[in-house]
């Protein structure tokens, strides 16, 4: 009798553990579901994925927009770049990655796997009616020597060539300037190649601070701003105007076998300030001597780069250049 009871018992006990491990089991599935549910929820709630937007563009040129701040992994932000005119895009990069824009300069980025990065670069479109902006930091020294800095810069080539009787005429030598700006005052450079250089060869540059198409001389007041620069290789000054330029400028240079550099600056002389999209007035020529001797008889020939008619004493017929910042 005692044996059935304690069988009885221990069937009991063993039915009672069961029906406890079978609940715990349920309990369990149904939190697992309960878990499952709460995740989907979560995709669409607090747990879903955003991503920063970020833009970084340079200063002058254009501008890119975003159409979201922050945008989520199942969503797409596009991007749209307005190009100001007279400037070009020089990339469009996300996340340092070049990219192409489509025809309506805009770029989709859809279901982003991480925070986005826009970086753009805009350049002036710089050609032969453009001059540069060089700040004071980056600008160049004026020791006759080709800074870093000027070989960014457009070269402007002396193509016309005439004999000393004004006839179209062909050499194998050639000469160039370059011109930068800022508020302090004009940068020239002249390379000129010459295989027999003289005393009395001369870069000239031609230069008004105000654009001008009135017939006007180059004036001896420097509060005009309106002078021609004659400086020979060895960075002397050669008066051609009342105005001594000299007295304002800095000037330097170098003779190699074969060429010689000329480097100039300017400060600004006249009374309207040097800025942004202001037009100035511009030429340079080169006279090219086989002997020494004065520039009325023995000059054996000379090139111009614009040339218009009376460019040498006429400020009205120099060629309009746009100061612009790169």
């Amino acid at each position: 009798m005692k044996r059935v009871l304690i069988f009885l018992m221990v069937l009991i006990l063993s039915a009672f553990c069961a029906c406890n491990t079978k609940t715990g089991s349920t309990s369990g599935e149904s939190e697992s579901e309960s878990v499952e549910i709460n995740s989907e929820e979560s995709k669409t709630s607090t747990s879903v994925k955003i991503f920063s937007v970020t833009i970084q563009v340079s200063q002058v040129g254009g501008s890119v927009v975003a159409d979201k701040t922050t945008v989520r992994w199942d969503e797409s932000v596009t991007f749209t770049v307005t190009i100001e005119e007279g400037y070009q895009l020089e990339y469009f990069k996300i996340n340092g990655i070049d990219v192409a824009l489509d025809e309506n300069n805009q770029c989709v980025v859809s279901r982003p796997v991480s925070d986005i990065m826009v970086t753009a670069k805009f350049s002036a479109v710089v050609g032969e009616d453009s001059i540069v902006y060089v700040s004071s930091e980056n600008a160049p020294v004026i020791d006759g020597e080709f800074d870093d800095v000027w070989r960014s810069v457009p070269a402007l080539y002396t193509a016309n060539v005439y004999n000393h009787n004004t006839q179209k005429a062909f050499s194998e030598e050639f000469a160039y300037l370059k011109v930068m700006w800022n508020e302090e005052g004009m940068y020239f450079l002249g390379v000129v190649f010459d295989s027999e250089i003289l005393e009395s060869d001369r870069f000239n540059i031609w230069f008004s601070e105000v654009y001008t198409t009135q017939d006007k001389d180059y004036s001896s007041n420097a509060n005009d701003g309106n002078y021609a620069i004659c400086i020979n290789p060895y960075a002397e000054n050669l008066v051609y105007t009342n105005l001594d330029v000299a007295d304002f400028w800095t000037a330097a240079s170098d003779i190699s076998d074969g060429a010689y550099i000329v480097e100039v600056f300017i400060p600004v002389l006249g009374e309207t300030p040097l800025q942004e999209n202001a037009m100035v007035g511009l030429d340079v020529s080169v006279d090219y001597f086989t002997r020494n001797g004065s520039i009325d008889s023995d000059r054996d020939y000379y090139a111009n780069w614009y040339g218009a008619s009376n460019y040498w004493s006429n400020v009205g017929a120099l060629k309009p250049m746009k100061l612009i910042k790169k």
